[in-house]
């Protein structure tokens, strides 16, 4: 498993002329933001927050009337608006699988 970004490095690198198709890749939308530490938050990513308890999913929601990203405690299925200060990325839901089921 492997991430690559940005798009100019997956475009160059060695898997597109070795066959890759790309049937086994996520793609991991950016939200156009950054942790407090300046690292950018991507759909999937997961992070603590400063001022609440827990570990949080950035995902892509409908729910709260209207679509954008939002942060998904994982622990239950409330969605809060991803604007939040204090976000730090811990990992996300591809790489770091175990931080979902510590929460649980």
């Amino acid at each position: 498993m492997k991430m690559l970004f940005p798009w100019e490095e997956i475009r160059t690198t060695q898997l597109l002329d070795d066959g890759f198709d790309g049937k086994d890749c996520v793609l991991m939308q950016f939200t156009g933001l950054l942790d407090k530490n300046g690292k950018e938050i991507y759909e999937g990513d997961i992070v603590t927050l400063s001022n609440f308890l827990g570990n949080w999913i950035v995902e892509w929601s409908n729910k709260l009337g209207q679509a954008g990203f939002t942060l998904k405690r994982i622990d239950d299925d409330c969605p809060a608006p991803i604007r939040n200060a204090g976000k730090i990325i811990i990992g996300n839901i591809y790489m770091n699988p175990e931080l979902i089921k510590a929460s649980e």
